[in-house]
């Protein structure tokens, strides 16, 4: 179901994990107003282009954006100190990373078939305070390799279990 915007789902105060799929609405600007939003997962929403109200969503915990054709930059999200897990999955027109690496608490990010980005794309996180995973996936192996080898110190095993605080 297509709603023009997400006013249905301001009042819900307890609501914790939102799911948009395959339509859903482009028009994100009332996510700020769900204050107790934890998770929030955008996948192949058509259309959806403006990122930019994630940027205010700062009870978000963990964000999952997958197959967003339109989408290309991710605002920095300097304001959401909850924010410890990212998950980004075929984000072709996706040029720069760079603004998710401004996330204060952020533990873990993966990002997978990135291969229009590189390595040299991951720099922003060499001195990430908080992060302890960080895994991407160009589909080429050189590419991988010389990511890992960039962040030697970071965990390359499965990522944990998320539990929400």
């Amino acid at each position: 179901m297509t709603l023009p915007d997400l006013s249905l789902l301001v009042d819900l105060h307890h609501l914790w994990s939102l799911d948009l799929k395959l339509g859903g609405t482009k028009n994100l600007a009332l996510l700020p107003k769900i204050k107790s939003l934890k998770y929030l997962e955008l996948w192949r929403v058509l259309g959806l282009e403006d990122l930019s109200p994630i940027a205010s969503s700062t009870s978000l915990q963990f964000l999952f954006l997958q197959d967003l054709r339109q989408v290309r930059t991710i605002p920095p999200l300097d304001a959401l100190i909850s924010l410890r897990r990212v998950v980004i999955e075929t984000l072709k027109g996706l040029a720069d990373v760079c603004s998710l690496a401004s996330a204060p608490s952020l533990e873990e990010f993966l990002g997978v078939a990135m291969g229009n980005l590189g390595p040299e794309n991951f720099r922003c996180f060499l001195d990430h305070p908080s992060l302890r995973y960080l895994s991407a996936g160009f589909g080429s192996r050189r590419k991988n390799e010389a990511l890992v080898a960039m962040f030697p110190k970071l965990d390359r095993g499965q990522l944990s279990p998320f539990v929400f605080r």
